[in-house]
C-alpha cells in the first residue's frame, strides 16, 4: 500500500491570515481617513482603529503612505468591480467604455472619498494592488479587435485612459468639476471613435450606481457623512 506524502497546509493558512490582517489594516484606514480626513491620521489612529501593534502595522506597510495607497486600491477596486457587473451586458466595446466611464463619474461624484482619494494620494492608479491593469486590457483588446478602437498599445492606451480619468476625479474633489460628458466624448476620440458618435454615447443618462451597505465605499460615506 502506497502512503499519501502529508500536504503541509501551513504555509497556505499563514499567507490567508496574512492577508486577512493586511485588509483588517485597510479597513481600518479608510474608516479613520472618513472621520478624520487624510492630512490628520497617523499610524496610532489606524492601529487603534484596527485593534493591532505597532509592530503588526509594520509587518505589513512600511509606512503610512503605503497603506494610504492600498486603501485607495481598496476603494477604487470596489467601484471597478460595481461598474463592469452593470455593463458586462453590453455588446459593443464603445458603448461599454463610454458607459463605464460615465457610472464611475457618477458614483465617486456621490461617493467623495473616492475622489479626495485621488486628489491627495496622487495619480498611482496602477499600481500593483490595482485591478485596473487586470480587468480593463480586455475591453480595449476587444474594441480593437472589432474595429471600434484604433489599434495602438494596449497600456498605452490604459495609461490614457487612467491618467485622464483620474484628473476628472481630482477635479471632483477640488470643485472644479468638468462635464462627465465632455471627459468620457474626450476619451473616447482618444480610443478612436469618431467624434459625433463619441458625444452621442458620451450624453447618456446614468445614475449613481449604489455599493453594497458592507463594502468600503457605503460604510466610510457613513462615516464621513456623520462626521461632516
Amino acid at each position: 500500500m502506497i502512503c499519501a506524502r502529508a500536504v503541509d497546509h501551513r504555509p497556505a493558512v499563514a499567507a490567508q491570515r496574512r492577508e486577512k490582517m493586511r485588509a483588517r489594516l485597510v479597513e481600518a484606514a479608510v474608516l479613520v481617513i472618513a472621520a478624520k480626513g487624510m492630512d490628520h491620521v497617523v499610524i496610532e489612529d489606524v492601529i487603534a482603529a484596527a485593534g493591532v501593534s505597532r509592530g503588526t502595522f509594520y509587518n505589513h506597510f512600511p509606512a503610512v503612505p503605503d497603506l494610504m495607497q492600498a486603501a485607495k486600491d481598496a476603494l477604487g477596486n470596489e467601484l471597478l468591480l460595481m461598474v463592469l457587473e452593470e455593463t458586462a451586458a453590453i455588446a459593443d466595446p464603445a458603448d461599454s467604455c463610454a458607459r463605464a466611464l460615465l457610472l464611475a463619474l457618477a458614483t465617486s461624484a456621490a461617493y467623495p472619498l473616492l475622489a479626495r482619494f485621488s486628489a491627495q494620494i496622487g495619480m498611482h492608479f496602477l499600481s500593483p494592488g490595482n485591478l485596473v491593469a487586470d480587468l480593463v486590457p480586455p475591453l480595449l483588446i476587444r474594441g480593437m479587435e472589432e474595429g471600434r478602437f484604433c489599434r495602438m498599445s494596449v497600456p498605452l492606451a490604459l495609461e490614457a485612459l487612467t491618467m485622464v480619468f483620474m484628473s476628472a476625479l481630482r477635479r471632483q474633489a477640488q470643485d472644479a468639476v468638468l462635464p462627465a460628458s465632455e471627459v468620457v466624448a474626450a476619451l473616447l476620440r482618444l480610443l478612436g471613435v469618431a467624434p459625433d458618435e463619441a458625444a452621442a454615447l458620451a450624453a447618456q443618462p446614468v445614475e449613481a450606481l449604489r455599493p453594497a451597505p458592507d463594502g468600503l465605499i457605503a460604510r466610510s460615506d457613513a462615516v464621513l457623512r456623520g462626521a461632516a
